[in-house]
């Protein structure tokens, strides 16, 4: 799996958009993303931070009314990998997340790490395409 470097300053045009691509409804989709500081190139240290990855039909949504989802360090579907001053952090939608959506939706996402003691910022963001499936059973 590739990790994408992504710059943290939402408000820099250059932020780069991730096209997560087509994807199966009800499939469990991971992706990592590399939080990097844009002023020094640097990973950002995640020791203590809370993560959100918030996936919406329409930006103009709240954050958790369906088919939005949010996934969190909190809760669930967001983890730190190994070294937590590494900056790298995964991103997995589980089946559920998806599993009762009626038709092939798009939805835009984001990542947004607020830093121990420190900001809040947006470190990813992009789309991506749940095609429905045929076969709705889930384990």
């Amino acid at each position: 799996m590739t990790v994408a470097p992504v710059h943290s300053d939402i408000y820099d045009p250059g932020l780069p958009h991730i096209d997560l691509g087509l994807k199966m409804r009800g499939d469990t989709v991971s992706f990592k993303v590399a939080a990097i500081w844009k002023e020094t190139g640097l990973p950002m240290d995640l020791t203590g931070s809370t993560i959100w990855a918030t996936f919406k039909v329409d930006l103009a949504d709240g954050d958790i009314i369906a088919p939005s989802f949010q996934l969190s360090t909190a809760s669930a579907g967001v983890a730190i990998v190994d070294d937590p001053t590494d900056g790298i952090l995964e991103v997995t939608c589980a089946p559920e997340n998806t599993h009762d959506l009626e038709d092939t939706t798009a939805f835009f996402w984001d990542v947004q790490v607020k830093l121990f003691g420190g900001p809040t910022k947006t470190v990813a963001r992009g789309q991506v395409v749940f095609e429905a499936d045929v076969t709705r059973a889930m384990a």
